[in-house]
């Protein structure tokens, strides 16, 4: 009788789901995503009060820092969160075991689910954001920082770190655009520093009729407040797209500038680099090396409208071209009917700009890195611009990573398109490692 009395109460306390409190979630749980044949890490942040808690997810290998959750709810041992994207919302249902849990994670845009595996992390540590105004040549650029080792204030007398300005890629940029990759550089023992474009955000001046020298002064003003800081023994710039200009440029113009960093910056021109938009959609087409040359001309037409506003050669080629197979493949044709487009009066300012004669005179360490098949900028031109500068001397570093896209993530695996595309595994280690070097 005692022995089923016992069966009974442990199938009562099977049955029962376990009540947990919301004290036990707050903190930070970090695992793994994994599909069938993909994985990712996976970070998780809840905190809050009781009855009030807020949560976000972080993706380290793809650069997803603090992706807000929506409609965070706890009912005994089960936690569910959605995530807000373009395929509407990514439902995350966890079930919590002690100090683990596990659980799905759905994309709309994806029939598989990812299964999570998170576990509580006692002593993560996480980078205060510090903020502050620096008066420049237009006015207050808000600015932000990441230290690797935290302090009541940039002070870090002790062990001095070395620094990198991050700048921006084109487009009206905020400081957040850059968050992750300060976090990244923080996480590798270097203090990252990370701001608002001119005439965005917190940043005053004209967005409108910026040049490279004024965003590159910008960049200077940023360095050179930080250079002077106790704790600060070097200060380098890392710039991305557009930033791969403007980089080496500032470096050109500070002689204490200590390292440069281009991530698929281009190594010609905005004017040469634009043809590139266009060769890349027809350039496996059979017969591209025919009229690849075409199409370049197109372009190049097209530019020389911008500076003169004559557009006679450029309505003729187009002209010229307008029923072949690869002149509407291109996306060429949209040039046509844009030239009224408010932005070229901006891009008249800088799409000249030559970066060849900043190699020419480079006297610091450049890593830049690159994709084969990045389908924004001619990666092979540009490699062999800077090998060029490398066989005369000049300490430049290229390092190219097949397969990954123009920001640096993975574009595919067997074709399929992945629902993770992480950086390359060594990204941040081959940047923290180099910076670290330059900075002795």
């Amino acid at each position: 009788m005692l022995t089923k009395f016992l069966i009974f109460l442990c199938a009562i306390a099977l049955s029962t789901t376990f009540a947990y409190s919301d004290e036990i979630l707050m903190g930070d749980w970090q695992g793994t995503a994994r599909t069938f044949e993909e994985e990712t890490r996976f970070a998780l942040h809840i905190s809050g009060k009781p009855g009030e808690l807020t949560a976000s997810v972080s993706l380290p290998d793809i650069g997803v820092s603090s992706w807000p959750a929506r409609e965070l709810e706890l009912r005994g041992d089960q936690l569910s969160m959605s995530l807000p994207s373009d395929s509407g919302l990514q439902p995350i249902s966890l079930k919590l075991i002690g100090d683990k849990m596990s659980g799905t994670w759905q994309d709309n845009a994806s029939s598989e689910p990812s299964r999570l595996e998170l576990f509580h992390q006692q002593n993560t540590r996480q980078f205060a954001e510090h903020r502050l105004k620096i008066s420049g040549d237009a006015g207050q650029i808000g600015v932000s920082y990441f230290l690797p080792i935290e302090s009541p204030g940039l002070t870090l007398p002790d062990n001095p770190v070395p620094a990198v300005v991050l700048l921006h890629g084109s487009g009206a940029v905020p400081r957040d655009s850059n968050r992750f990759i300060a976090e990244a550089f923080a996480r590798q023992g270097i203090a990252a520093i990370f701001f608002d474009k001119r005439g965005i955000a917190e940043t005053e001046g004209d967005f409108d009729q910026i040049t490279f020298h004024q965003l590159a002064d910008d960049a200077i003003v940023v360095a050179r407040h930080f250079e002077q800081q106790a704790g600060i023994k070097a200060v380098g710039f890392w710039g991305h797209s557009q930033g791969g200009w403007i980089g080496p440029l500032a470096a050109s113009l500070w002689d204490k500038t200590a390292f440069v960093i281009m991530i698929a910056g281009p190594a010609v021109s905005p004017a040469r680099e634009a043809e590139w938009a266009y060769i890349y959609q027809v350039k496996d087409l059979e017969d591209s090396a025919l009229f690849i040359p075409k199409l370049r001309a197109i372009v190049v037409a097209w530019h020389e409208g911008l500076r003169s506003e004559n557009w006679d050669e450029f309505k003729r080629l187009s002209s010229g071209a307008a029923d072949t197979e690869w002149y509407e493949k291109s996306g060429v044709d949209h040039l046509r009917n844009d030239i009224q487009n408010p932005f070229y009066e901006s891009y008249r300012l800088y799409m000249d700009f030559d970066p060849a004669p900043l190699f020419a005179g480079l006297k610091k360490p450049l890593l830049a890195i690159f994709s084969p098949d990045d389908e924004s900028i001619d990666s092979a031109e540009s490699v062999m611009v800077l090998d060029t500068f490398r066989q005369q001397g000049k300490d430049i570093t290229i390092v190219q990573y097949p397969g990954y896209s123009h920001s640096m993530r993975k574009i595919s695996h067997g074709g399929k398109t992945l629902r993770f595309p992480n950086y390359p595994g060594d990204y941040f280690d081959q940047q923290a490692q180099f910076i670290k070097r330059a900075s002795e």
